[in-house]
């Protein structure tokens, strides 16, 4: 894994905690592996047709610090032994109550890979894009305040301190991914 910062040593792996220690001049830099997942109301339309309803993301808000009452992505830790889009799909269902299916097609190469430092710690967080398999909802494991916003018109109108730092770049490169202008709607 490549930082910014010089790493001279690998030193320790917790896997169950998906946190790695690494020794870093006279002190240990601390990284944290998580997951999250950008939920869309539509899946991707392979015939480039206009969508039969509006593109629609779907975010929660943050309980607690850093961030706390900010919008976000479902997502969370991986469990021991657990792919990221088994992580992913479990913390939706866990957060939200609901089945998603992930958009790629690949168990360990997420849309969007998040680099975030807060002092020695550093977060790696892997972004996958997926949409509501069933509409029926489940009961949640936790109760997380969750609202969909019409995309692009309501996130662009979120102001910077109503998100996380980021959001909005993330969302628009994972969009511009899956959906182009047909898909979206815009002209």
């Amino acid at each position: 894994m490549e930082f910014e910062d010089d790493i001279l040593m690998y030193r320790e792996q917790n896997n169950q905690n998906n946190i790695f220690f690494y020794v870093r001049g006279k002190g240990t830099l601390k990284l944290v592996r998580g997951i999250s997942c950008i939920i869309f109301n539509n899946k991707p339309n392979l015939n480039k047709e206009i969508l039969n309803s509006p593109l629609q993301v779907l975010l929660i808000q943050r309980e607690k610090d850093p961030y706390k009452g900010r919008w976000c992505f479902p997502g969370g830790s991986l469990e021991p032994n657990e792919t990221l889009r088994e992580g992913v799909k479990r913390e939706v269902q866990e957060e939200l109550g609901y089945e998603i299916e992930v958009f790629s097609g690949s168990d360990e190469i997420p849309d969007y890979l998040n680099k975030v430092s807060r002092g020695d710690i550093h977060y790696e967080i892997s972004a996958f894009a997926g949409y509501l398999h069933h509409q029926q909802k489940k009961v949640p494991s936790e109760d997380l305040i969750n609202r969909w916003f019409l995309y692009p018109d309501e996130i662009n109108q979120l102001k910077d301190e109503e998100c996380l730092p980021k959001l909005k770049d993330i969302l628009n490169e994972v969009a511009s991914k899956y959906f182009d202008s047909n898909h979206l709607n815009i002209v």
